[in-house]
């Protein structure tokens, strides 16, 4: 039934005809429903009691216990909550889509107004007395707290700032241009598509076992064993869009694709360790490999092989190492990507706590966005819209971004111990030894240990914000 789900929203997101709604919610509602139904069922808590009782081995007992625990958070929602969810979320995605369209977000903000509080509802059903924002994050990031996120953000938001206000000072004494909207590299369309192809083949995903697919807002979806969807936007004017995003989620697909198929029988929807880790594999191969020195030769060579008319894709690597001053999330630089996941984390807080209300949201948004980069959206569209995250009833999953990168970092330094500097394995054709560390210490393990414990088994260390920092001011430093 997940898988069946899941499939519904890859066509929902990807090909279905704008008069297609109204039927799809009550069709996404009967399916979340009976998913519902079928996790809450006492046979099935019954079965994992008795494999945690007797295991045939410690797969089996892992694997168990975290069935064990969705079952237990699901039983807390009533069946009816979790179908008005499903409906919420599917009325607040087309909101999303009308008002991005409009340029104009006061409908979204009822519809989303909604939605928050039937989210604050489930939450409060399973909260066992943590407070509600919590155990948002927790669905997303098992363990993490809003403390420590608050610690977190504090932590990595101070210090970057600094080095971007130094990095933007520097170039404006040399004489460059330190801050402005990123190099575009324009490409037509059918170029765009056949060289986010090479990609994709070059960083070794199967393309048996791939689907891709256009839309609105990139994304990656495991629809079932065997059966792995990405999805991308493309822009005639800026082919980064595009090929950044196909690193990014190539990294997500990769994950699914290298999960062992018998640990997925507990929940298609919840393959990996967490979001953060699953993050943590889309931003290195989007920034660690895509963003290196590295790999502008690479991207040349792509490009010079399908023949692609006016490259400036790969012309030099200053248009990734420049800090930008860009509004949209997806479009920034490494430096103020996670200060635009600040603002986010405090603006989720807020709503949360019911100190922010949703239809102040979008001014919210736009003062906070002008704090942290220092400029405004010119509209919904490139502000409050520009994310889909909470329109589908992610709230507490923008911290995950956050996790993604400090994970990512531990994960880079690791594996230059163990492989040598990553440049070197880039420029020598190695990323498939890339792909193959990867694999043995994150991707095959699936959802047997807490991020945490995966990220200590991985890297040797506990999680910090160090190497994050240290690999932000190294590379800009060097610029």
């Amino acid at each position: 039934m997940e898988s069946a789900l899941a499939l519904h929203q890859w066509d929902e997101r990807t090909s279905m005809p704008p008069g297609g709604h109204g039927g799809r919610v009550a069709i996404t509602a009967h399916l979340s429903e009976l998913i519902h139904r079928a996790y809450i069922d006492e046979r099935l808590a019954d079965a994992a009691r008795r494999v945690i009782e007797t295991p045939a081995d410690e797969d089996e007992l892992l694997l168990a216990r975290a069935v064990v625990r969705r079952i237990a958070r699901l039983q807390a929602v009533p069946t009816g909550l979790a179908a008005a969810l499903s409906s919420a979320r599917s009325e607040c995605v087309r909101a999303w889509h009308a008002g991005r369209a409009a340029d104009d977000s006061r409908k979204w903000t009822d519809s989303f107004a909604h939605l928050l509080s039937l989210l604050i509802e489930e939450a409060s059903a399973y909260s066992d007395g943590r407070d509600i924002y919590s155990r948002m994050l927790d669905r997303y990031e098992p363990g993490l707290t809003a403390a420590r996120l608050s610690d977190l953000v504090d932590a990595v938001a101070g210090p970057l700032r600094a080095l971007r206000e130094g990095v933007i000072d520097r170039a404006g004494h040399s004489g460059r241009d330190g801050m402005g909207a990123a190099t575009s590299w324009p490409m037509s369309l059918r170029d765009q598509r056949r060289l986010c192809a090479e990609l994709r083949a070059w960083v070794g995903l199967d393309s048996d076992r791939l689907r891709v697919g256009e839309t609105d807002h990139p994304f990656a979806l495991l629809i079932a064993p065997g059966d792995v969807g990405i999805a991308i936007r493309y822009d005639a004017a800026d082919a980064a869009t595009a090929l950044h995003a196909t690193l990014h989620e190539a990294g997500h697909a990769l994950y699914m694709q290298n999960i062992p198929a018998d640990l997925l029988w507990f929940g298609i929807d919840e393959e990996g360790a967490s979001h953060g880790i699953h993050e943590s594999q889309s931003r290195f191969w989007e920034n660690f490999v895509g963003r290196s020195r590295a790999f502008a030769p690479v991207l040349r060579s792509a490009a010079d092989r399908i023949g692609a008319a006016g490259n400036r894709a790969a012309d030099d690597h200053d248009g990734t190492c420049r800090v930008t001053d860009t509004v949209v999330r997806v479009g920034s630089d490494e430096l103020s990507y996670n200060l635009h996941i600040a603002f986010r984390v405090d603006l989720e807080a807020r709503l949360v706590r019911g100190d922010l209300l949703p239809r102040d949201l979008p001014a919210a948004w736009a003062d906070a966005c002008e704090s942290a980069i220092g400029r405004r959206p010119s509209g919904a569209r490139d502000g409050v819209l520009q994310d889909i995250h909470w329109s589908s009833g992610i709230v507490g999953g923008f911290a995950c971004y956050l996790m993604g990168n400090l994970y990512a970092a531990g994960l880079h330094d690791a594996m230059g111990g163990d492989l040598g500097p990553i440049d070197r394995l880039i420029a020598a054709g190695g990323q498939h030894e890339i792909g193959r560390w990867l694999c043995n210490r994150i991707h095959r393990h699936g959802r047997r240990y807490a991020p945490s414990d995966l990220y200590c088994r991985a890297t040797g260390s506990e999680l910090g914000v160090g190497p994050l920092l240290e690999y932000l001011s190294g590379k800009w430093h060097a610029t």
